[in-house]
């Protein structure tokens, strides 16, 4: 299924859940605003990978703290938080890249586009959505983007559950193709900072579903890249 066709049934699924539909529309349209001018084939793509891994991460943790499958913390996380922060997480990127954008080119800019992307949604949210959102779900959210990708400053299940959602939406394939190619997007796998996100996974649906889309986004650079060739002689 087309991911843009795929996409419109993740809100039916959202909003359906509870996520106020007016919010929804605001939101969607504020952030593709900046995201549309964004890097080429990936800012929104990604974008709705992240909205969507959201969605189904903390709809799966919040099923099993009600089970009592999970004690550590024992309470739910906010979901409309959750959603509302993934679709404003990159905004802060906005005007930072041409159309495309090189690994060390963003790792540059990332405690910029914390700051950045902190403030327009700050804004926006205060602006446009008090009736939709309490102050303390706007400080949240706000809070969310301004640590979503400093990997020392994660510690709540609500930040974890960002940076989860994060990882693996940029690298599912179902939803967003490798923009770095060939080397560059294998290296992209084996660098520290790649590593280190993947340590700091606490959900269960998280943990399980990390190895496959790994795997998936190997497989697929090797055989777009290398002509199904692994260059260092081992496939997936």
């Amino acid at each position: 299924m087309d991911p843009k066709e795929r996409f419109l049934g993740v809100r039916e699924e959202i909003i359906d859940s509870g996520y106020p539909a007016e919010l929804w529309r605001l939101t969607e349209t504020f952030a593709l605003s900046y995201l549309q001018k964004g890097r080429i084939d990936f800012d929104v793509p990604h974008t709705r990978a992240v909205v969507s891994w959201g969605h189904r991460l903390v709809t799966d943790y919040n099923e099993r703290v009600r089970r009592g499958d999970i004690i550590d913390d024992g309470k739910e996380i906010d979901s409309t938080v959750i959603i509302t922060a993934a679709w404003l997480h990159d905004i802060g990127y906005y005007g930072e890249f041409d159309d495309v954008a090189s690994p060390e080119q963003v790792g540059s800019k990332k405690e910029k586009h914390m700051i950045v992307g902190a403030k327009m949604a700050s804004e926006f949210l205060h602006k446009e959505a008090l009736g939709m959102l309490s102050k303390e779900q706007i400080r949240q959210i706000v809070g969310l983007i301004r640590v979503h990708d400093d990997l020392g400053k994660i510690k709540t299940m609500s930040e974890t559950i960002l940076l989860e959602a994060d990882t693996l939406g940029a690298m599912d394939i179902s939803w967003v193709k490798p923009t770095f190619k060939g080397q560059q997007a294998l290296d992209y796998l084996s660098r520290d900072r790649t590593k280190e996100r993947h340590e700091i996974f606490k959900t269960p649906l998280g943990r399980e579903s990390r190895k496959e889309i790994v795997d998936r986004f190997r497989q697929f650079i090797i055989e777009r890249d290398f002509n199904g060739i692994d260059p260092i002689g081992k496939i997936g």
